[in-house]
């Protein structure tokens, strides 16, 4: 099997987790995340081992300026904590690899623009 040109990770309290699941392209491999680890550090670890990813997908909860996971969330002021892991994530991708986050809300509004940049 090919490996993976894109990583999908889910947040376990999404709705419709087995829809997702099963309608994932073949060349993205999906993980769920564990609900009480925090979701930068889970995320970096499952990349380590990846190079040139096209795309790394993020599907969570939001609300503007923030990404929120089971256990915690992703904002501008959380991004700081997190920085060697989102380094790591960063390291994964391709030169022109992209994060995608999949999560309602996250860039409205001045303080979801603000997060977004």
């Amino acid at each position: 099997m090919a490996r993976a040109s894109e990583v999908l990770f889910v947040d376990p309290s999404v709705s419709d987790l087995q829809a997702i699941l099963g309608s994932v392209r073949p060349e993205v491999q999906a993980i769920v995340l564990n609900g009480r680890r925090p979701a930068a550090r889970q995320i970096a670890a499952a990349l380590a081992g990846h190079a040139g990813l096209d795309a790394v997908h993020v599907i969570a909860h939001g609300g503007s300026g923030r990404v929120g996971f089971t256990a915690g969330e992703w904002s501008s002021t959380t991004l700081q904590e997190e920085a060697e892991d989102l380094a790591a994530i960063g390291r994964a991708l391709a030169k022109d690899g992209e994060l995608r986050l999949w999560s309602c809300e996250t860039a409205s509004g001045d303080t979801g623009e603000a997060f977004i940049e």
